[in-house]
C-alpha cells in the first residue's frame, strides 16, 4: 500500500488504500458497510495518487493522478460513478499539496509543487487573476482552499485572496 486516506461527515465515513495502482475504496453509510475496488484503474499504468475531499454530500469526491493527466471521480445523485476530466491539464506531476473545491458538479484544484501555486477547473482563472503578485514568483510552503478563498504562506505570512474578489 503507497497511500491511505479517509474523508467522512455525520452520515457517511470513507476509507481508500492505493496499492499497485488499483484504488480500493470501503464506506459506512448510515451503517451499512461497503467495499470495492474502483471500476476506474487509471489506464495503462493504474492511479499514481489520490486526494480525497468531502464537502457537501453523502459521496467524497477523488482527484485522480495518472499518466494520462487528472480526473475527479465522484457519485451522481442516483449513485452512478462519475469521472470528470479537469479542464486546463496545469496541474504538475506528484503535488506536494492538493485542495479540491467543490461547487456541485464544478470543481477547481488548488496545487503547491516545489514552492508554486497551481490551478485548474473551472475557476482556476479568477483564483489565479485575484492571486497576490509576491506569491507568483514562488517560495510558497502551505496553502488551503475553500469555497470562496484560496490561502497560502510564504516568509511566514498569510496570504488570503478570494475566487471571484478579493476579500
Amino acid at each position: 500500500i503507497t497511500r491511505i486516506s479517509t474523508v467522512g461527515n455525520s452520515k457517511s465515513k470513507h476509507g481508500f488504500a492505493l496499492k499497485n495502482g488499483r484504488l480500493r475504496y470501503w464506506s459506512d453509510l448510515d451503517g451499512r458497510h461497503l467495499s470495492r475496488d474502483f471500476i476506474f484503474d487509471g489506464g495503462e499504468s493504474g492511479v499514481l495518487d489520490f486526494w480525497a475531499s468531502m464537502a457537501y454530500a453523502d459521496s467524497p469526491k477523488i482527484l485522480l493522478e495518472t499518466v494520462e493527466g487528472y480526473v475527479i471521480f465522484t457519485k451522481d445523485n442516483f449513485g452512478y460513478d462519475v469521472l470528470q476530466p479537469l479542464s486546463g491539464g496545469t496541474l504538475p506531476h506528484s503535488p506536494d499539496q492538493i485542495g479540491i473545491i467543490e461547487f456541485g458538479d464544478e470543481d477547481t484544484v488548488m496545487a503547491l509543487k516545489d514552492g508554486e501555486i497551481y490551478f485548474d477547473g473551472v475557476f482556476a482563472d479568477e483564483f489565479l487573476a485575484n492571486m497576490p503578485a509576491e506569491l507568483s514568483s514562488g517560495g510558497v510552503s502551505e496553502i488551503a482552499v475553500g469555497s470562496y478563498a484560496a490561502l497560502a504562506v510564504k516568509d511566514g505570512e498569510l496570504h488570503v485572496w478570494g475566487g471571484s474578489s478579493s476579500p
